[in-house]
């Protein structure tokens, strides 16, 4: 596990809000980064002086005029839109080793030893189930925070489940 997490070769969920968080947070950083670099570059051009202005042309930039209470609701929309569609599309794909960190309950179905934990509720339910050796089901209580580390059998399906092998519990 050491060489998973110090080498990040695995993916890492808790629950839907906390990815659209960290989501957020990273465009915001970008978005920073963007107008620092935009910055220095008109500066740098500034010292060039008018030849150099002619010869490098800066990144034409879109207007950044005000905009409607109508427009920001749409941009949030259309923002929110794409996250989710980035969130679909990156469990659809889901391979290799996860980490869960979430409060699974453990449903008595018989056969199989299994951990349940919803990830998203909306706008498509998504469900992880983590499969366990049924020696270990009787050591789990229902409804506890576990972390689980795992091995993915089956990403995000039509049904809203991801399937997960697990390796370690705790």
């Amino acid at each position: 596990m050491y060489y998973v997490i110090e080498n990040n070769r695995a993916a890492y969920y808790t629950a839907r809000d906390s990815w659209m968080g960290t989501r957020r947070i990273v465009a915001s950083i970008l978005k920073t980064e963007k107008s620092l670099i935009e910055s220095q570059l008109s500066e740098l051009l500034e010292r060039l002086g008018t030849s150099a202005r002619r010869s490098i042309r800066p990144p034409v930039l879109p207007a950044k005029g005000e905009q409607t209470e109508e427009e920001k609701g749409e941009a949030e929309r259309r923002e929110r839109k794409q996250a989710e569609d980035s969130l679909q599309q990156e469990l659809r794909n889901l391979r290799g080793l996860v980490f869960l960190d979430s409060v699974f309950a453990t449903p008595d179905d018989g056969n199989d030893a299994m951990l349940v934990a919803e990830f998203s509720p909306e706008p498509q339910c998504v469900v992880f189930r983590v499969s366990l050796p049924k020696s270990a089901r009787s050591e789990i209580p229902d409804k506890a925070r576990l972390r689980v580390f795992g091995d993915v059998t089956r990403p995000l399906a039509s049904d809203g489940y991801v399937d997960i092998r697990a390796i370690a519990v705790y």
